[in-house]
């Protein structure tokens, strides 16, 4: 069968023939041009004029006269009206570089779906207004005051950000394309094409539907659909979410006679192979060893007048696992004796680069320094530099290869913070030639724009270095010259919007450069398997198929969309939503295996935070549909198993007690061991040793988001504020019947006490007060209705209670704080509650083994709970009536959640098992023959606060 893009190559040579100065043909994507290009070239015998080739972006913008300005150039546009519109109230840049992605996509959508951006805006206002009145009549929060005039002024944003683009002939994707409908009669005059071809469309934008209809109506247009009958068909097939955008460009266009169609996924044969591979590595190897068991049957020999390897494809579903498979790629050969060469048409990422990390870590050093007293560095931050591969390769230059003798004189330290002279002597007492270097990465902030010249004199000093030591690594020379264009840049932007930034701004803004940024991996795009993700497969037809991450979750994408404006509005005004998104992944989906014959879809069998384990609903069609339909269609599902070799021996990181850590262990048991701090030891004894021994704090947010602690604090403070006059008492109902505007009122107090000078009326950080308030109004309802049936008298909140236990040779003390105690009226019955803001199951509170509470963190609320009753009962008077666990604010509905031990026994009667527990665990923390290991479950690892350290520092540095 011929493939798509050479029916259009013999459509254009038939149709159009010499009349080509005149004809633009127009594609969805750039890479169907080159593929076009060499079916011409292949099929003319002669000199031939082509025509002129566009993609959909570039056509609009070249058509239109305008240019396009990259986002964070209109991000700096917006801010400058932001300051205009909002006057001395206006936030600072870092602030505002929070909303205004969101609002430049919101913006582009209305733009491109040609809606009334005004009625939008008012829409959303007055819905915003609704969700905050009271019927009580209650005057506004400051807080919900901003958060209306937010949304009362998104009109303003708009129109001056497009009056302001509009007079310098600039705009952003969706003002351009709204600006060419607009204007189509006047500019298509000047157009030199009379004749276009569009090859190959599916999903368009209303003002792209417009400006193509138009052109259809008063030009000569072609519409060239590569469409299959299953799922296109007008009858049986008709709801087939693949076919529906094709469908409505017909019906829209009035499009009477289609040039092909295939029928192919119902009648030709196929393989089509279902492997579930465990992990998302598991697949790029698997896909490596698929490809070496390909070139050792022979089964890729270069054919006559044929590129070797061009039927074959590599489709990335989750582009994110191309740096693992440029690392797995496969060193076989054909039986030629040739390498099997591979064509990577997809950018390397330049945020995933070492230098990238680096300038990322040195801006947070320099931060961080700024917010300290005196000529104090964090030692967390210099760490992390020196763990970078990018400058931890420059230091072992300078040291051969003895950065790891620096960073562990640095643990050593078992300080968090040191000087600058400290460090220096550190660095370079040893190693005199790093002081040039450090001297500067060293060096006091200053103003943030001041960083860009530092980093570009660090560039020049080690330029040489890299040369001579690194001279083959032509990946590096690429990401160093981009880093330096864009820091460039990034000076320019600066100087003319906000030349007093801060830090916190500077990375934000370095960040949305980086992240639009991509390496160019040069390859010959027309020979060897190529390696691509979903959409650029658009146009192009392979007969051998390698399709990684069929998940749901990734193909189709769950895309969440990011809008200040809610579904149903957008639903209204026809913008945008997800499960458009899902339709065009089915149309690429089902086109790709139109001409396909050997198909192998990876999907990731094992549940984990990145979408594994479901496999897509394209498989199960395939399955439950297409199978049913095409009798030649050869189906096999498998799970494999991939040999991944011998793993490299781990080597378990092991602190051994000296005693001056013995010291501090000491230290630490007069001042009591709380419930929290021998759950981490549970988890992990070296993380025990990292955060409890020498008090190196978990690393700060990037950000200024409330943090999960801050959360929690907020939650538990409130319900304090509610409860304590009610101590001794019985728990008033009616008291707790407080109005919605009260409650928010003591929600943002305790917010403006636990986020100091936080910024509480936009992004992240409204959401999570919005969550505070959700959570707290729920559960005052829960607790009213359960008050109502059995009600309680309050013993206490938030109360701190310690207590001792005796070991031969010493007394330890034990200490922890009690959310809640109270007493049942009727029954007596005393509950320890805890509160948890996270999600609790009640299975999380059931103890099948008493071993478990030492050996297995699952069990570290269970532990919590059943700790504090123990404390509770040492204090006070003791108790055979009485019972512990946790209130879960996101689970409400759970209500409180008991703690069951082992054989159902009373939390009474399990004390002395507890005890014995205890000591136990107290044994390991205390014993000077016992190391602090670290834990061998990678799991724990790989979401671990200190994994850096662990993961990246040579077990012969501690």
């Amino acid at each position: 069968m011929a493939k798509f893009l050479e029916q259009v190559a013999d459509f254009i040579l038939e149709k159009v023939g010499d009349d080509t100065l005149r004809t633009a043909v127009i594609f969805p994507n750039k890479r169907s041009e080159i593929f076009l290009k060499n079916h011409l070239q292949n099929k003319v015998k002669s000199n031939y004029w082509l025509p002129e080739f566009f993609t959909i972006d570039e056509f609009m913008v070249n058509g239109s006269g305008m240019v396009e300005l990259e986002p964070v150039n209109i991000y700096f546009e917006l801010f400058k009206v932001h300051k205009t519109i909002a006057g001395e109230d206006a936030r600072t840049l870092d602030d505002f570089l929070a909303w205004a992605p969101v609002m430049l996509a919101d913006f582009t959508d209305i733009d491109l779906y040609l809606a009334d951006a005004k009625a939008v805006f008012t829409n959303l206002s007055e819905v915003k207004a609704i969700e905050q009145w009271n019927p009580s009549g209650a005057v506004l929060t400051e807080l919900q005051k901003h958060y209306l005039s937010f949304y009362n002024s998104l009109h303003q944003y708009y129109a001056h950000l497009n009056s302001n683009l509009k007079e310098k002939g600039l705009g952003y994707k969706g003002m351009i394309y709204r600006y060419l409908f607009e204007n189509i009669e006047t500019i298509s005059k000047t157009w030199p094409w009379q004749r276009f071809i569009l090859v190959g469309f599916n999903a368009l934008s209303k003002a792209e539907k417009k400006v193509f209809g138009y052109l259809k109506r008063d030009f000569q247009v072609d519409v060239l659909f590569d469409i299959d009958e299953y799922y296109f068909s007008s009858d049986k097939y008709s709801n087939k979410e693949a076919g529906r955008f094709i469908r409505d460009l017909i019906k829209e266009w009035n499009i009477g006679e289609i040039n092909w169609t295939t029928n192919s996924l119902s009648k030709d044969k196929k393989e089509i192979n279902v492997l579930g591979v465990p992990k998302r590595i598991g697949q790029v190897k698997y896909a490596a060893q698929l490809i070496e068991e390909w070139s050792n049957r022979q089964q890729f020999e270069r054919e006559t007048e044929t590129h070797i390897f061009l039927d074959t494809a590599i489709v990335l579903g989750d582009e994110s696992l191309l740096v693992p498979f440029l690392n797995s790629l496969p060193q076989a050969e054909n039986k030629e004796g040739e390498k099997i060469p591979f064509n990577i048409t997809m950018g390397y990422p330049l945020i995933n680069s070492p230098i990238a990390l680096f300038v990322l870590s040195w801006i947070e050093l320099l931060q961080s320094k700024q917010n300290m007293p005196g000529d104090k560095y964090s030692i967390r931050h210099i760490l992390d530099l020196l763990y970078n591969p990018f400058f931890s390769m420059i230091i072992d230059k300078y040291t051969d290869d003895n950065t790891h003798k620096i960073t562990g004189k640095l643990l050593d330290k078992n300080n968090m913070f040191l000087s600058r002279g400290e460090l220096m002597a550190i660095s370079c007492d040893d190693y005199p030639q790093l002081r040039p270097v450090f001297d500067l990465v060293l060096q006091p902030p200053g103003k943030a724009d001041g960083f860009i010249d530092l980093f570009i004199r660090f560039l020049a000093l080690i330029k040489s270095t890299i040369a001579e030591t690194y001279a083959p690594a032509q990946l590096l020379k690429e990401q160093m010259i981009m880093i330096t264009s864009l820091i460039k840049k990034l000076k320019v932007l600066i100087s003319e919007v906000s030349p007093d930034l801060s830090y916190r701004a500077l990375e934000k803004v370095f960040i949305q450069l980086i992240n639009r940024s991509e390496i160019s991996l040069k390859g010959e795009p027309l020979s060897g398997i190529q390696v691509m993700g979903m959409l650029e497969t658009r146009n192009l037809d392979f007969k051998n198929l390698i399709i990684l991450s069929v998940n749901d979750g990734i193909l189709p994408k769950a895309d969440n969309i990011e809008s200040f404006i809610p579904f149903d509005i957008r639903r209204h005004y026809n913008l945008p939503l997800p499960n458009d998104k899902s339709d065009i992944y089915a149309y690429h989906f089902y086109r790709l295996l139109q001409r396909a014959e050997t198909v192998n879809l990876l999907y990731n069998s094992e549940p984990d935070a990145f979408g594994g384990g479901e496999k897509s609903r394209f498989i199960l069609q395939l399955e439950e549909e297409l199978q049913k339909v095409n009798p030649s269609l050869d189906l096999q599902l498998s799970q494999i198993k991939v040999p991944m070799g011998k793993p490299a021996e781990k080597q378990i990181i092991s602190i051994h007690k000296t005693e001056d850590i013995l010291e501090v262990i000491n230290k630490r048991l007069k001042k009591g061991l709380s419930p929290s701090g021998l759950s981490v030891f549970v988890n992990c004894p070296l993380k025990y040793y990292f955060r409890y021994i020498i008090n190196l704090k978990p690393p700060e947010s990037r950000d200024s988001d409330i943090e999960a602690n801050v959360f929690g604090k907020v939650v538990h403070g409130v319900l304090e504020d509610l409860y304590k006059d009610f101590k001794g008492k019985p728990i008033e109902i009616n008291k707790l019947k407080i109005t919605d505007e009260a409650l928010r009122q003591r929600i943002e107090n305790k917010f403006r006490i636990e986020f100091v000078g936080g910024n509480l009326t936009s992004g992240q950080n409204l959401l999570k007060v919005e969550v505070v308030n959700l959570y707290l109004k729920r559960y005052l309802k829960n607790e009213i209705a359960d008050l109502t049936k059995q009600n309680r008298v309050l013993l206490s909140t938030e109360e701190e209670l310690a207590a001792t236990i005796e070991l031969p040779d010493k007394e330890i003390k034990l200490r922890g704080t009690i959310d809640r105690t109270d007493k049942s009226i009727s029954t007596e019955t005393i509950r320890i509650v805890d509160y948890k803001t996270g999600a609790v199951k009640p299975g999380d509170l059931k103890v099948k083994e008493w071993e478990s509470l030492i050996n297995n963190p699952d069990t570290a609320k269970a532990f919590q709970v059943l700790y504090y009753a123990y404390l509770f009962t040492k204090n006070k008077m003791p108790s055979t009536n009485i019972e512990a666990g946790i209130i879960s604010m996101q689970n409400i509905s759970s209500g409180f959640m008991h703690l069951q031990l082992p054989e159902n026994i009373s939390i009474d009667e399990g004390f002395g098992m507890f005890e014995e527990i205890l000591e136990s665990l107290i044994n390991q923390i205390i014993d000077p023959a016992t190391p602090f290991n670290q834990t061998q479950d990678e799991e724990r690892c790989k979401y671990c606060d200190y994994k850096n350290i662990c993961n990246r520092n040579p077990k012969s540095s501690w």
